[in-house]
């Protein structure tokens, strides 16, 4: 069924793997190098585009230098397409439920925020944590999944991915974006992450997919904002205050449009 994702392997590991990731800390995650198969890591890094393509935009800032992306699909070349089609299809996203514990989860088609990632040499990426709740759609945002391909990467080309502990304002682990690593993360009011030592020498090369749920969480797990390390923990109570007072208007809303359609229907039986 998958030309580029190991199912099997995944599948005959998905014990293993939800342990990993139910325990994992700072937050919930998990480092996984079976998503794709050694030898079939050689053309997908192949077809990954230079620094120079044309189908890259900028997306420079003062939070994240030198970053360069790519979410349209109908540009984006094969095989590397064809690996972001099977990781948005149903097979894969039934297994995310199993070793999430996360039910029903929903793939994003049109690739927001995520598609081809590159970071060029000095790029950093402030620690963050990301948004949760999508503007203007009944979604919110539950995972995210990087799978890097940088050949012969190592700690002197910097650019490795920090999982911070929020509340110590601390690094609790890294990951180097070696080629075939995966990186699979709950996103949530707690899951920082970021890399503030610069790439050094070549491109740092990422798919990034992000994953949602129609349904919120169990319990608070952020707004429609990203924030910046500097910014997060001044916006923590003001952002738990603004989702309430949001979901309170909403539910407002959804008992008014309620009541009109009873009345409605009530009105037009009379009528009969």
């Amino acid at each position: 069924m998958f030309q580029w994702i190991a199912k099997d392997i995944l599948d005959a590991n998905v014990d293993r793997l939800q342990d990993s990731f139910q325990k994992a800390h700072p937050f919930r995650h998990m480092v996984i190098d079976e998503l794709v198969e050694k030898d079939s890591l050689i053309p997908l890094l192949k077809a990954f585009p230079e620094s120079s393509w044309s189908g890259w935009e900028n997306v420079s800032h003062e939070h994240q230098h030198l970053k360069q992306v790519c979410n349209d699909i109908s540009i984006i070349p094969d095989p590397l397409r064809t690996l972001i089609y099977e990781l948005n299809s149903g097979p894969f996203l039934n297994w995310l439920s199993k070793v999430t514990g996360i039910p029903q989860i929903l793939p994003d088609p049109h690739l927001f925020g995520g598609g081809l990632h590159s970071t060029g040499p000095g790029g950093t990426l402030t620690p963050h944590t990301d948004f949760h709740v999508v503007k203007g759609l009944p979604l919110f945002r539950r995972l995210n999944l990087l799978f890097y391909l940088n050949s012969d990467w190592t700690e002197e080309n910097g650019g490795m991915l920090e999982l911070w502990h929020k509340n110590q304002d601390r690094i609790e682990k890294t990951v180097l974006p070696t080629l075939g690593t995966c990186v699979l993360f709950q996103t949530d009011n707690d899951s920082m992450h970021g890399f503030t030592t610069p790439v050094s020498s070549k491109n740092r090369q990422s798919v990034a997919i992000y994953y949602y749920t129609a349904s919120d969480a169990e319990q608070f797990s952020g707004d429609g904002v990203t924030y910046w390390r500097s910014q997060s923990a001044a916006n923590d109570s003001s952002s738990w205050l603004r989702l309430q007072a949001q979901r309170t208007l909403l539910f407002g809303a959804r008992v008014a449009s309620g009541l009109s359609w009873r009345f409605g229907m009530m009105a037009e039986k009379t009528r009969k």
